[in-house]
């Protein structure tokens, strides 16, 4: 699941799992990293990873701010 952020050397800033209410030993993950939605190595990335799992969502894309620059 990480190697498609390595092979377009994203660099990621969190990742949470959280266990499932469906199954035991059945996790989501939640993965912070730099990056926009509409930049092509994200939108590589994005589908590189729904090609691989059964369940992704995006739950945000935005500006970084100029301050942490």
């Amino acid at each position: 699941m990480l190697k498609p952020f390595f092979d377009h050397q994203l660099n990621l800033t969190k990742i949470e799992s959280r266990p499932t209410r469906r199954n035991s030993w059945e996790y989501n993950f939640f993965i912070d990293f730099y990056g926009h939605q509409k930049d092509e190595a994200i939108q590589n990335v994005l589908a590189s990873l729904k090609e691989n799992t059964i369940f992704l969502r995006v739950l945000g894309s935005y500006p970084m701010s100029p301050q942490s620059l």
